[in-house]
């Protein structure tokens, strides 16, 4: 399995069972490859509940263990027919209708309804190079019964918050690069008919990152007066990159690569100079810890692989 998705998982006609089953669930690490027990169910012929998992965040390769509860008995004197049902739904091949694809470019406002029969939607967020930034999203409906989770579109939870008791609940500051997200409203209750509700989901990019080309240069009046900015980097020539510029102003600067998995990796760095790609779009975060008034200017010159800056006017 290369897809992250939902696993459900559920016995069928538990109170037929001769006996007691013990099913672990194991998940694959992604740091090592070998597996780590997650979930531990005992069913029986007294289990009310035949749903074991419904919706459950799968993110690597799984597998199930099923053997006989009983530690008193020896091996091979317990056998117990059983009956399971599995069924798991990648995110990337969840049903997204066309009028359930959000653009970043555009003001997002969506009324809708979630509850018994349609327990959840699920809107593919789609955003471009010139909507990174940070986003705030906002969710309203009856109280407490419905939650917001935004995924990225490999599945994996990024934020995810509850409805409180005025109905309302919201997620600032999440950044968004360049990509594709997944954003669910799920009722609280996916099988009973008890937590119905209308919603209206609102998405609003509160900061954008500010895109630096090879022919272009930002006029930025806000590095001074700010503690993190956040810039793209379109690299046309690839190559060993001078940052020492920045360095000398004081300012702490980290570089990112956006993977196509949607996850970013750190660029390392040694002696104010990077390695940047011509193939992988590139993010600069530059930090101020002594952040004042003034303007700079920083730049991206190719022809002497090299990231400049200047001050304009500094000063408190």
């Amino acid at each position: 399995m290369e897809d992250a998705g939902e696993l459900s998982l559920s016995v069928n006609s538990p109170e037929t069972l001769q006996g007691s089953l013990a099913i672990d669930l194991y998940v694959q690490n992604d740091f090592d490859n070998n597996y780590t027990k997650q979930e531990s169910f005992l069913v029986g012929p007294k289990t009310t509940d035949p749903v074991l998992l419904d919706g459950y965040l799968v993110n690597n390769n799984f597998y199930l263990e099923v053997h006989g509860a009983s530690t008193k008995k020896k091996a091979g004197t317990q056998s117990i027919d059983y009956s399971l049902d599995l069924g798991f739904q990648s995110f990337e091949a969840k049903p997204v209708a066309e009028d359930y694809l959000l653009s970043a470019s555009e003001k997002i406002r969506v009324n809708g309804w979630v509850g018994y029969g349609n327990p959840e939607d699920v809107f593919l967020l789609q955003v471009g190079d010139e909507d990174s930034g940070s986003y705030k999203f906002s969710l309203s409906g009856d109280a407490r019964e419905a939650y917001l989770r935004i995924y990225s579109i490999t599945g994996k939870q990024l934020k995810s918050v509850r409805l409180n008791q005025k109905g309302t609940a919201s997620l600032a500051d999440v950044t968004l690069y360049s990509g594709d997200y997944l954003v669910e409203v799920t009722s609280q209750d996916k099988a009973g008919n008890v937590n119905n509700t209308d919603y209206t989901l609102t998405v609003k990019k509160t900061n954008a990152f500010d895109v630096i080309s090879s022919d272009s240069v930002a006029e930025v009046d806000e590095v001074a007066r700010k503690k993190k900015l956040v810039y793209t980097l379109d690299v046309q020539e690839a190559g060993r990159y001078d940052f020492s510029d920045l360095t000398s102003a004081g300012l702490k600067v980290l570089f990112y690569e956006a993977k196509t998995n949607g996850k970013l990796a750190r660029i390392a760095v040694r002696s104010d100079m990077v390695n940047l790609s011509d193939v992988e779009l590139t993010y600069m975060k530059v930090y101020n810890p002594k952040a004042g008034w003034g303007e700079a200017t920083i730049g991206l010159d190719e022809e002497n692989h090299k990231i400049t800056y200047s001050t304009l006017a500094m000063g408190r």
